[in-house]
């Protein structure tokens, strides 16, 4: 039985997942609990997924503005 690592067992978002997250993300950088869970259903996701997408895209933009 070959185990895979855990770099190769996440899930990588879509082109089209990341597009419609960073069209979200313009509108509004964080997200209602009710929100995430529609936006989850939408693309396929699970909501956990969306909610670490929002932070860790928060995070990079907060990121670039200290450079």
């Amino acid at each position: 039985m070959v185990r895979m690592s855990k770099k190769e067992k996440m899930r990588r978002f879509s082109d089209e997942q990341i597009q419609r997250l960073e069209e979200m993300f313009e509108s509004d950088t964080k997200v209602e609990a009710k929100k995430k869970e529609e936006i989850a259903e939408e693309l396929g996701l699970e909501s956990r997924q969306v909610a670490i997408w929002f932070q860790n895209r928060r995070a990079r933009c907060k990121s670039k503005r200290a450079d």
